[in-house]
């Protein structure tokens, strides 16, 4: 099946998940593997220049990870090396707790440009008081907290340099058996890389970054740099061949969740192809990255997390855009989507009923003017501390994808969430000076605040004997994608038919590879598959960059 500029045809939708809870356990491991926790995302330039650096780690596990040296030094290290100057990034102290699917975020306090980007909840606080103002006061946050680094550094780590992660600050130490995890690049020692490394060093001021390939839902750690991560960026050039942009996600991020979230067709008693649950209009609009108009995707999503869900968004985790490869759609030009921001609106089901539907923001920092490709995220920013989904609650969602090319497609995403055991409510303001519910009144500057406990569900296993049985506020995993591309029809996953209740958790993404796109005329036909991709060339390292201050000192120190 194809989409063209002027026939309606829709192609067929596979929605996978499938249901993990996990409480939080009474204590973090701290007992840490090769492979728990990894190198998810970095960049060792960007807009703001040499220095707009940051690197970011991924407890790959169901369980908070206590940092824990494995010598007697305080902590975890992440190092760089690029075979003439080796030395710590930042350090992570012991007892730092990353909690389970969590992220960790380190940056250079100099030139780092995205500590705009949204992170998860924020701090709430009172709105000022206005004397003698009729109505309520409403204890309020700032939508969401920002991508601020957890840990930081200030000098300019060199273009192609390697970043290791040591379970240890003993430089001494700096070894393959307290080494962690690795991303280098092919000139980098191997130490400081995985397999052969990364084919391309970027050298340009362009917005990009290294991410770990995400197309089968979890991080790809096949320890082969190469084969691991992909670079995307938000233009392309020969560098940077894929559409996408950076996220980078500190400790306070909202995590992906495994299916304690459920998303279902919005209208059940029709295909996943079939209006409302996809509609495609054909009205173009160049100047919104929609040339052959849009595709609309609408899904209905459950809370079933046990506790209020305060934070919601979507990952696109894969995506037929600009720099997919003909080889992912059986030698056929892929179609080229770039997922924007949608806007709230009515569907009719096939009974004639119309429902609310919300739309979703295209998350910026960093600006995307060509659309989000990979990695990129969408806000549902009606959920949050203030306006929390409540258990058992859902919600309608549209995704907008603009249609740059026709041709076959796929679009996956994953959920991330995150719930709170804390809801902020509104309050009367009586004369007695005692808020509503027994809250404190807004004129003591206190928070008022309603503490929501929930057991798990009696139908799903905890994570460990050690689990709590009261859920703290936690995050929680799950994956959730939506596959558009139907393969041959001998495939199980072609049929038009979307069976949500069998929780298939194995959509197979192709094997991570990157050439440069063929860019076909827009009406090409095409069949839908998929297929491997191969890489770019490498590219000359920019040697303009600053040392880090403990090399400096060596040098001048060897004169």
């Amino acid at each position: 099946m194809r989409l063209y500029p002027r026939v309606c045809s829709i192609l067929a939708a596979a929605v996978v998940c499938g249901i993990i809870f996990s409480s939080r356990p009474a204590s973090a491991q701290t007992q840490i593997q090769t492979g728990q926790v990894i190198i998810s995302e970095l960049r060792l330039r960007g807009p703001s220049g040499a220095e707009d650096e940051f690197v970011e780690l991924y407890n790959n596990t169901d369980q908070p990870i206590t940092v824990q040296a494995l010598d007697a030094s305080v902590g975890w290290t992440v190092a760089i090396s690029n075979g003439q100057i080796t030395g710590p990034l930042f350090t992570i102290p012991n007892g730092t707790i990353i909690p389970a699917r969590g992220h960790l975020l380190g940056a250079n306090t100099n030139g780092y440009s995205l500590s705009g980007y949204p992170s998860g909840n924020p701090t709430p606080s009172p709105l000022p008081l206005v004397p003698n103002a009729p109505g309520p006061n409403i204890v309020v946050a700032p939508s969401f907290a920002t991508a601020t680094p957890d840990r930081t550094w200030d000098f300019d780590a060199p273009d192609g340099s390697g970043i290791a992660l040591f379970a240890t600050t003993n430089g001494t130490n700096f070894t393959a058996a307290t080494r962690l995890d690795a991303f280098g690049y092919t000139g980098s020692p191997a130490l400081y890389r995985e397999g052969a490394g990364f084919p391309t060093v970027v050298t340009s001021g362009l917005e990009h970054t290294y991410y770990r390939d995400l197309r089968n839902g979890t991080p790809r750690d096949t320890a082969d740099n190469a084969a691991d991560f992909l670079l995307v960026g938000t233009a392309t050039n020969l560098q940077i061949t894929r559409l996408g942009a950076p996220g980078p996600e500190n400790l306070a991020s909202p995590i992906v969740n495994d299916t304690t979230i459920t998303p279902t067709l919005l209208d059940s008693s029709v295909s996943a192809s079939s209006p409302p649950n996809r509609e495609r209009d054909f009205t173009g609009d160049l100047a919104n990255n929609a040339t052959f108009g849009t595709l609309r995707i609408r899904r209905t999503i459950t809370n079933n997390t046990g506790l209020p869900l305060s934070r919601l968004r979507f990952r696109v985790v894969n995506i037929t855009t600009v720099g997919t490869p003909s080889s992912e759609c059986s030698g056929s030009p892929c179609a080229d989507l770039r997922a924007v921001t949608s806007q709230d609106g009515t569907a009719m089901t096939s009974g004639a009923q119309v429902v609310v539907v919300r739309g979703v923001r295209l998350e910026e920092p960093p600006a995307q003017p060509n659309g989000g490709g990979y990695n990129a995220s969408l806000s549902a920013d009606f959920i949050t501390l203030a306006t929390p989904l409540p258990d058992g609650q859902s919600i309608n969602v549209e995704f907008k994808l603009g249609i740059m090319r026709t041709g076959p497609f796929r679009f996956f995403i994953n959920i991330e969430a995150q719930n709170s055991n804390i809801v902020v409510i509104a309050i009367d303001r009586p004369a007695s000076g005692v808020g509503a519910n027994g809250g404190t009144d807004f004129r003591k500057g206190k928070l008022i605040v309603d503490t929501v406990r929930a057991v798990p569900s009696t139908t799903v296993a905890p994570a460990s004997p050690a689990a709590a049985p009261v859920a703290s506020p936690r995050n929680v995993y799950a994956p959730w994608f939506i596959n558009l591309t139907p393969p041959a029809p001998t495939s199980p996953r072609e049929t038009d038919k979307d069976d949500e209740s069998k929780e298939r958790k194995s959509e197979e993404a192709p094997p991570s590879v990157e050439p440069a796109p063929a860019v076909p005329a827009p009406d090409s036909p095409a069949d839908d598959a998929a297929a491997p991709q191969s890489s770019p060339a490498t590219m000359r390292r920019d040697s303009s960059k600053k040392l880090p201050a403990a090399a400096k000192a060596r040098r001048r120190g060897n004169k």
